[in-house]
């Protein structure tokens, strides 16, 4: 099926319960989420589709109204997709992915930018706001999932909910190693790397008592 050819996508969701899209949203590369109003056409006229999983990659897009440009774009046009889902009656879930590591890290959160700046960081709000970076990796395990929740309570208050069932501490430890063994090659000095490095072979190979650094 094509976005282009309307029959096409209604012949294509008249063979399936479920659709899901994963459609680009990223504003620096490609943006297509728009485009969904295409298929949300499509499953309109379809009548046979049972649940819908539009394109949520990055924030709860109803969250963000003080957005910076040009990231506003994404948000506005998810908050579109949305309404055209509800107002055709389709049912539907909504899962925001959040911050991809490879996508934010890497770069300190620079807009238009995947690798670490060299001379100057732009810093959002007051310089104290905190961040949820997700490790693609571990956002597809299912030891990982649901873990750690933020939801909406009877009053409508926003909370977190932490996960009795599973090892909550591994997963975290997990992902924290991940991160730091991933970002630092691109921000720290090569005497640091390098540090770390004889400490690394003197622990492991050479089973040397050394202080961790």
């Amino acid at each position: 099926a094509s976005f282009s050819d309307h029959q096409s996508i209604v012949d294509a969701v008249k063979k399936v319960d479920v659709v899901i899209s994963a459609i680009s949203g990223v504003h620096i590369r490609s943006h297509s989420i728009g485009l969904q109003l295409n298929l949300i056409n499509a499953i309109k006229e379809a009548g046979n589709v049972k649940r819908f999983l539009p394109s949520e990659f990055g924030l709860e897009s109803l969250r963000m109204g003080d957005a910076l440009e040009p990231r506003t774009v994404t948000f506005e046009d998810k908050i579109v997709v949305r309404k055209a889902i509800e107002e055709a009656n389709i049912p539907f879930t909504y899962i925001s992915a959040n911050l991809f590591a490879s996508y934010f890290a890497g770069s300190l959160s620079q807009l238009g930018s995947f690798v670490p700046p060299r001379k100057k960081v732009h810093l959002f709000g007051d310089g104290t706001l905190k961040a949820i970076f997700v490790d693609e990796d571990d956002a597809s395990e299912d030891k990982s999932f649901g873990c750690i929740k933020q939801e909406d309570d009877v009053n409508g208050k926003v909370g977190v909910t932490l996960s009795k069932e599973k090892d909550l501490m591994t997963i975290a430890g997990d992902a924290l190693k991940t991160n730091i063994t991933t970002l630092s090659p691109l921000v720290l000095p090569t005497s640091e790397q390098l540090r770390f490095f004889a400490t690394l072979v003197a622990k492991k190979l050479l089973k040397t008592k050394v202080n961790i650094f």
